[in-house]
């Protein structure tokens, strides 16, 4: 009798909070379980104690917690500097460099040593990590077949603190398949490691939605945003478009944005010396996950604006989308696929702002078109947002690399 195909799936910090992962794991989660025979969850950070716990559906395995927070010694990143080298991955041999893939290596060898426990315990079919970081590495480096996402910061090497991912030619020539959440991600890998281009695929992820479209206040224009506060958001640039809006507009100007983040008191206080009597704005910080969409609706908005600098695919779209609110961003990432001009206003990501600002405001008084946008908008959240297609696509994916994996996993 065949041994049961069970799946371990490694989080970051998911079940315990964390809002951003929450948003995505929880609706994956079913699909998961349903494809197959035994679902294992081992998060690498939050939570306390050791030992195993059944969850409905899943066992949640607490053996890695820990393992990514801990920072190595000087005497452990001496050793692996000197094992490190540049034909990894696309960083140089300088010092800085080194020191980043050393940092990555002996994060890499502590979940290792301690995954080693997990898969004599769960013999585990198929590994899958929810970030492109160093558990995937861990687990190649066990020879284990392995399925990672990579998203946003784990993807694109502008968005890594030492410029370049370390280990990433290796791991890619190692790790099974990749799952980007864009075809920008994909292309992006595509181009710079041409070698493992056959592993990599589009696996979106999605939001929910109720089914319920957004409505417009028209006795004022309201502008919404939804992000971490961050500098590649570029959240000044949306006050600005904003101010530019207020002034051309014939009504008041409101802009609502949810996120918190280290930009946030700099954009409060950009906003004050704005001073435009006919530009309200609120910054309510974080907003749990699950109240994004009521908040969205609830300020019954124009349009939904996004000018970050790069992105994969944006959740704060996505959830917009869901609610059939019209977006306004720049075309950087894997933004054009989700917004065109039959669901929002898609400009060059450096536009000028009084361009932007005019074409929202165009927008405004033009009812038929507002209409015929927010439809499209509904419309993009069903081809390409869906999680209920996305993830069960996904989900039945694992499953067929996991039965094509040729080798028995180590005992």
């Amino acid at each position: 009798m065949p041994e049961p195909a069970t799946l371990l799936f490694i989080p970051e910090s998911w079940p315990f909070a964390d809002a951003a992962e929450d948003t995505f794991i929880a609706p994956e989660l079913p699909h998961l379980i349903a494809a197959f025979d035994r679902l294992v969850v081992a998060p690498l950070v939050g939570g306390h104690g050791q030992g195993t716990e059944s969850k409905p559906g899943y066992t949640l395995d607490r053996g890695l917690l820990g393992t990514l927070s801990a920072r190595p010694g000087p005497l452990a990143l001496l050793g692996e500097c000197w094992r490190s080298w540049k034909g990894l991955d696309r960083g140089g041999n300088g010092v800085h460099d080194r020191l980043a893939r050393a940092r990555m290596s002996a994060t890499a060898e502590r979940i290792r040593l301690a995954m080693g426990a997990l898969i004599a315990a769960h013999r585990p079919a198929l590994v899958y990590t929810y970030w492109f970081h160093a558990a995937t590495i861990a687990a190649c480096r066990l020879g284990l077949p392995t399925a990672t996402r990579a998203h946003g910061y784990d993807l694109y090497e502008e968005r890594a603190a030492q410029g370049f991912q370390p280990f990433r030619r290796w791991a890619l020539g190692t790790v099974g398949l990749v799952a980007c959440v864009s075809e920008h991600g994909r292309l992006h890998l595509a181009k710079h490691y041409p070698g493992s281009a056959g592993n990599y695929e589009v696996h979106r992820l999605g939001v929910a939605s109720d089914h319920r479209a957004s409505t417009w206040d028209e006795s004022r224009l309201t502008l919404v945003s939804c992000s971490a506060a961050v500098a590649l958001k570029r959240l000044h640039r949306i006050a600005e478009i904003a101010g530019l809006v207020a002034t051309l507009s014939d009504r008041p100007v409101h802009w609502l944005h949810l996120g918190d983040g280290p930009e946030l008191p700099a954009l409060r206080e950009h906003l004050r010396t704005m001073s435009n009597p006919r530009l309200s704005y609120e910054l309510p910080g974080a907003v749990p996950a699950g109240k994004v969409r009521k908040r969205l609706r609830a300020a019954q908005p124009l349009l939904f604006l996004n000018q970050s600098s790069t992105e994969g695919a944006p959740v704060g779209i996505m959830e917009a989308l869901s609610c059939a609110i019209p977006v306004c961003a720049g075309a950087v990432g894997g933004i054009p696929e989700l917004v065109d001009a039959s669901n929002g206003l898609l400009h060059a990501a450096d536009e000028a702002p009084a361009a932007v600002a005019a074409a929202i405001v165009a927008l405004a008084g033009d009812p038929l078109r507002q209409q015929s946008l927010a439809s499209g908008a509904m419309d993009a959240w069903r081809r390409s947002c869906d999680p209920a297609l996305n993830h069960a696509r996904f989900a039945a994916r694992l499953r067929a690399v996991a039965d094509a994996a040729s080798t028995r996993l180590p005992s």
